[in-house]
């Protein structure tokens, strides 16, 4: 896997990439970082299902240093080399940015001039109560954590409410209840003799909290029911 856990992924749907596969690889081949492009790419694995790569950027950065002529503390701006690491799955149609939000756009937006898409690459948001339902009817174990509802409503009381103990059947009714509503649901896992516990928010962000010994293991099974319930929310 191109990043350990703990680790947050972003996730943005690509439409029909299998037949797109030569093209993207060979446009990532040729295009690597150019200082006096800002930007370029870097491959880190090429595989039958998917390409794990680094979007590289050019980040100018103001540091201060000591001047030993003036004795003095100087401003000087340089230029930092910032690695995004991202990952497209030609199973599930998933591209996978290992990092923060504002990066996401930015990897989208310079894979998109890669090559010409026959549909764009769209972030999405996730279905948190239909995610919940696709993973109880899988073999995964699966215990709910916590949730957020953002527009909870109780007689006369209306907001935002977050919730980390309840049981098994009321967190079923709220999901029920309020299941375009919930911005945050977070599980735990158990699988391959661990357990791990998952973050998901509406926004199309997951957040694998703890260290596992089969981080690819957890997130391929977990991803392919991600691809199946994002849209719209």
């Amino acid at each position: 896997m191109i990043v350990d856990s703990p680790f947050t992924v972003n996730v943005a749907k690509i439409g029909r990439p299998n037949s797109l596969y030569d093209q993207l690889v060979d446009g990532l081949k040729s295009s690597p970082y150019n200082q006096s492009d800002g930007f370029g790419f870097t491959i880190e694995t090429v595989e039958q299902s998917y390409v794990s790569a680094y979007l590289v950027l050019s980040n100018p950065v103001v540091v201060r240093q000591f001047d030993q002529e003036s004795g003095g503390i100087v401003e000087q701006e340089v230029n930092q080399e910032k690695l995004i690491p991202f990952r497209i799955d030609f199973d599930t149609g998933l591209l996978e940015i290992f990092s923060s939000q504002s990066d996401t756009s930015q990897v989208i937006t310079r894979i998109s001039e890669l090559i010409e898409w026959s549909s764009p690459i769209t972030e999405t948001g996730i279905r948190t109560g239909n995610l919940y339902t696709s993973l109880r009817e899988s073999d995964a174990n699966i215990e709910i954590q916590s949730m957020h509802i953002s527009d909870f409503e109780y007689d006369t009381v209306r907001g935002n409410y977050h919730l980390k103990s309840f049981e098994e059947s009321e967190a079923k009714a709220l999901l029920s209840e309020y299941a375009g509503d919930i911005s945050y649901l977070s599980i735990s896992v158990e699988n391959h003799n661990e357990t791990a516990t998952f973050g998901f928010y509406r926004s199309g962000s997951i957040r694998l909290y703890n260290n596992t010994n089969h981080d690819d293991r957890f997130w391929n099974d977990m991803k392919y029911a991600i691809s199946e319930n994002l849209g719209d929310v």
